[in-house]
Formats: structure tokens, C-alpha cells, sequence
């Protein structure tokens, strides 16, 4: 088991894509999501624990909670 911490996911944050092109090439926020979703899958197991420390999503609680249950791994939540 591996355990990993992680903060600034930003599902669904659509100017995060023009706000940091380089870090996030993306044509869209579909496009995004599918790529960090597959980019978190191919390193995290589903027996490692990921913190996750904020900034999740910017998007409905619905719309957060699907894409988090596809992700590997037990995830913890920190908000403050």
C-alpha cells in the first residue's frame, strides 16, 4: 500500500485551463477530468490512501462525487 498526498485536483475548472496552460493542455474540462481520472488511475492502486487536502472541484456536489468514486484508492478528505 502506498499512501499519497495530493491538493489542487480542480475538476471542472474550466479557466484553470487558461490559467496554467502548461500544466493543464486541455481543450476542455471534459477532456481534463478524463485525463487526470486516468493519469491518478495508472498510479494509484485501489489499496493506497490518498489525502486529499482541498480544492477538489469547482462544480456541484453531484457532479464531484462522480468523478471522485472513479478515481483508486481510499480517499481522505482535509478542508479548512
Amino acid at each position: 500500500m502506498t499512501v499519497w498526498v495530493t491538493s489542487d485536483l480542480h475538476f471542472y475548472h474550466k479557466n484553470i485551463i487558461k490559467y496554467s496552460p502548461n500544466t493543464r493542455p486541455y481543450s476542455d474540462v471534459n477532456e481534463m477530468n478524463e485525463a487526470l481520472q486516468l493519469e491518478w488511475n495508472t498510479k494509484v492502486h485501489p489499496h493506497d490512501t490518498v489525502y486529499i487536502l482541498g480544492d477538489v472541484a469547482f462544480s456541484n456536489a453531484q457532479q464531484a462525487a462522480s468523478i471522485l468514486c472513479r478515481l483508486n484508492g481510499k480517499k481522505i478528505f482535509h478542508f479548512s
